[in-house]
């Protein structure tokens, strides 16, 4: 089985020795694709320290302003986080998660580690498909951010030539997903369902009930295909 595709997405990353301690992570585990949104402009010497052996990881790492622009291509998305959210996300440990991964070495998959302070934004967190939660003790539940992305790729790189996750049809990419939620939206505002101060809250549970059920390719063409006529039958 080939490696996965994997694009480390490092958000709003305040320490440069971080950045660092990463890259030279994916060096050592078989990864090389790493995206940094918006990160810190200090200590570049730091990063270039900390990254002993794995230069080519940073000179290479792709820098956007937005997690959205660094989603761009990605199939699924996956965010790395604790903190418990009023969002119905599937939640996977990194084991779990990182069998799925496996599965799907033709496309490109993205995870997502929040800055050192803050972690991922709830908005951060809505733009990908499943949570990836790192069991820790009550009294220290915190980790360092190289520790986090030691955990979930270490897992990742070993679950190549293990077992398997259930084989699954075609998976559906992000872009293909949200071009369906902007259809439903569409369709839902033409036939009058949306209350003016619920349609923000409303469309993200409904993208919340989506993604929890792992649309495939042929799911969302189906589901495309529907509101679009019902969409055009509540215009005419």
């Amino acid at each position: 089985m080939r490696p996965p595709r994997v694009n480390v997405i490092l958000c709003q990353t305040r320490h440069a020795g971080n950045i660092g301690a990463v890259a030279r992570l994916m060096k050592n585990l078989g990864f090389t694709r790493l995206t940094l949104v918006r990160p810190t402009a200090r200590g570049h010497l730091e990063v270039v320290r900390m990254a002993v052996g794995a230069a080519e990881i940073i000179e290479q790492a792709r820098i956007t302003d937005s997690l959205e622009e660094a989603l761009e291509g990605a199939g699924r998305a996956w965010a790395v986080t604790r903190r418990p959210r009023s969002i119905s996300k599937t939640t996977m440990r990194p084991e779990d998660a990182a069998a799925h991964i496996a599965e799907g070495p033709e496309m490109e998959t993205a995870i997502v580690f929040g800055s050192e302070k803050l972690g991922l934004s709830t908005s951060q967190v809505r733009l990908c498909d499943t949570i990836i939660t790192i069991p820790t003790a009550t009294a220290a539940p915190s980790l360092n951010l190289a520790q986090a992305a030691a955990i979930v790729l270490s897992h990742c790189a070993s679950s190549v030539g293990g077992s398997p996750a259930p084989e699954l049809a075609e998976p559906s990419t992000l872009e293909e997903r949200r071009i369906l939620y902007k259809r439903i939206e569409r369709t839902l505002a033409a036939s009058g369902y949306f209350r003016t101060e619920g349609a923000q809250q409303t469309m993200a549970d409904i993208e919340d009930l989506f993604s929890r059920a792992s649309l495939n390719r042929r799911d969302c063409d189906l589901l495309l295909g529907m509101f679009r006529r019902i969409q055009a039958a509540v215009e005419e």
